[in-house]
């Protein structure tokens, strides 16, 4: 009779274990993969937005209206080639005002009749495209024409389709109807097929859950995530199995513990405890962890701009001066052109490495977009910025990519108070703008000071 409520309480406690040790590795991936869905959507989001903003700052140039009312064959061509040399554009048109092709670059087999973003998946789904169309208006604000740019996903936000580091997973782009636009998975699907992840997709908010997958036979666990100014939604998912191995690998051993030690009921209380305990502290160090890791670019190690956005918000409701400094890696496509993604990815690197080391240890360096970093200085005015920009200039210029040679940045500075930041940070890019118009050739970096404005103005253009 001993024997048997010995057993007995032996079996409960190990099924306990086993229940608690399941939920806490289930607990620890949903978390993980919500941290990872937000990220690479907020990515995605950012990267699209800088597009957009840098087409539309290529469309008010003031020579830009004499291009379509002239209509020459040299001038046109060499329009469309510079509206295809952006960052991530594989190719570029522009037309009248009524929409009539004058010329294109590259194989843009969609121009849109929207003013929003469009996008097209690649024949294995490995790729997407985007189609942006701005309107180009003349000195009097008559519309004249359109430029439009295609631009890879890929290239435009290279994080997208990093690999997961603990467990099999996958990234897909997805539209809220259920059509897969891109993805990491081997198998091509035109369309979600699961019930409950349409529902998630449609739902256009953040959630999380699991769901059985009759083309990959298995059952999955998944998170998504809207992309901010679309219609698009990031989905992670893994093989659930796959992701709870770990789990299974610890409740093997607490059954086998429980087994050897079945007579002693106090001891198996002991080490249950001892173990959940464990896993625990585990799955708090995991969260710990993952906070960081939502707070830090992936590639470059400085933060990123969720860490930009959070410290923003703070500094907006203070009046102390901000010091601001935006940082633009000059000649990017043309290096990843020239010498490759890896060569690209080692210039990001290296550069964010010697933005960091000119910095102060309460200054907050971001990587903001694909080719784009922003300083926060919380002491010093106008003198040190500008500077912290020079510093910058010269440390990046120091850079030497094998095949390419040195690289070089340009850059713009504002100083503002906290509640003006936002304003702030749009005379600074506007300052980084004209500053890369003024190069000459690869490897002229440039650079602009703005003149702080205390007052704000509802006349912000969009960053």
């Amino acid at each position: 009779m001993v024997a048997a409520l010995v057993v007995a309480s032996a079996v409960l406690s190990a099924w306990w274990v086993v229940r608690e040790a399941r939920a806490a590795m289930e607990l620890q991936v949903r978390i993980g993969q919500e941290l990872a869905a937000s990220e690479r959507a907020a990515a995605l989001g950012d990267a699209i937005r800088t597009a957009s903003g840098r087409l539309r700052v290529q469309a008010t140039g003031p020579a830009v209206p004499r291009v379509f009312r002239e209509h020459d064959p040299a001038v046109l061509l060499a329009s469309v080639e510079n509206a295809r040399s952006g960052a991530a554009v594989s190719a570029a048109a522009i037309a009248d005002a009524n929409g009539v092709l004058l010329a294109e670059s590259g194989d843009m087999p969609v121009r849109p009749a929207t003013d929003r973003p469009l996008f097209r998946s690649s024949a294995k789904g490995d790729a997407a495209f985007m189609t942006l169309r701005v309107r180009v208006h003349d000195e009097t604000g008559k519309l004249v024409g359109w430029i439009y740019q295609e631009l890879s996903l890929r290239q435009l936000s290279p994080q997208f389709i990093q690999p997961f580091p603990k467990f099999a997973g996958a990234t897909s782009l997805i539209a809220r109807d259920g059509t897969i636009v891109m993805t990491t998975l081997n198998v091509r699907l035109p369309r979600v097929e699961a019930r409950e992840l349409a529902a998630m997709v449609a739902s256009g908010s953040a959630a999380s859950g699991s769901y059985d997958s009759s083309a990959l036979h298995s059952r999955r666990i998944a998170a998504v995530h809207p992309v901010e100014g679309t219609d698009l939604m990031v989905l992670v998912s893994a093989d659930a199995k796959a992701a709870s191995e770990p789990a299974a690998a610890l409740v093997g051993r607490v059954v086998v513990l429980f087994l050897i030690t079945v007579a002693i009921i106090g001891t198996l209380i002991a080490v249950a405890i001892v173990l959940l305990g464990s896993i625990r502290r585990q799955l708090i160090a995991a969260r710990e962890m993952a906070a960081k890791l939502a707070q830090t670019d992936p590639l470059t190690g400085v933060g990123n701009r969720r860490a930009f956005d959070d410290t923003v918000s703070g500094l907006m409701e203070q009046d102390d001066q901000i010091g601001l400094v935006v940082i633009d890696l000059d000649d990017l496509k043309l290096l990843n052109d020239t010498c490759g993604h890896a060569a690209g990815d080692d210039a990001l690197r290296r550069s964010a490495a010697a933005i960091a080391s000119a910095v102060r240890p309460n200054d907050l360096v971001s990587r903001v977009g694909g080719d784009e970093f922003v300083i926060l200085l919380t002491q010093g005015g106008l003198n040190r910025a500008d500077d912290l920009a020079a510093q910058v200039r010269v440390a990046v210029g120091e850079i030497d990519i094998p095949g390419f040679g040195p690289l070089s940045v340009s850059t713009g500075v504002d100083v503002c108070p906290g509640r003006d930041l936002v304003f702030g940070l749009n005379r600074a890019d506007e300052m980084l703008y004209q500053a890369k118009r003024k190069r000459s050739g690869r490897g002229g970096a440039g650079f602009g000071v703005s003149t702080p404005v205390v007052q704000t103005t509802s006349l912000i253009p969009d960053r």
